[in-house]
């Protein structure tokens, strides 16, 4: 695995988690329509159904838990390793950019750097990460 690949883990596990949160939200939002109200304002709701509804949501929370806990976990694992890294420059930079989580734009005006100059940083900055992953 190189450099670039360990970095983006985290944003990977990151993308998984915010896709199993949705999933949760529009399992919700199911749970909410499958309940209704009778004529004299009483809920009616068809157990069976509802109960498979809240199993899955049960299952998918407990999901949700695990996978914010790896992310967490190669989350500190990676600042870890970007914390090794000498140059302030490139510290910065891998740290907006790996465990913020931001994108360039954001890190050039963040840095006050031109795009292509934030490049050239992170072309330097993925090279120093090597050079750590190696010892």
């Amino acid at each position: 695995m190189d450099a670039k690949e360990y970095l983006n883990q985290a944003r990977i596990l990151n993308n998984k988690y915010r896709a199993k949160q949705d999933e949760i939200t529009s399992i919700e939002a199911l749970l909410l329509q499958a309940v209704s109200y009778g004529k004299d304002g009483t809920m009616n709701h068809d157990n069976n159904k509802n109960e498979r509804i809240i199993l899955k949501l049960m299952e998918l929370q407990d999901d949700l838990n695990k996978q914010l806990l790896e992310l967490m976990d190669k989350k500190a694992e990676i600042i870890k390793t970007i914390d090794k890294v000498e140059d302030p420059n490139e510290l910065s930079l891998l740290h907006k950019r790996y465990a913020q989580f931001k994108g360039w734009n954001q890190i050039s005006i963040e840095l006050g750097y031109s795009e292509a100059q934030v490049f050239r940083i992170h072309s330097c900055a993925i090279r120093s990460v090597e050079e750590i992953l190696k010892r």
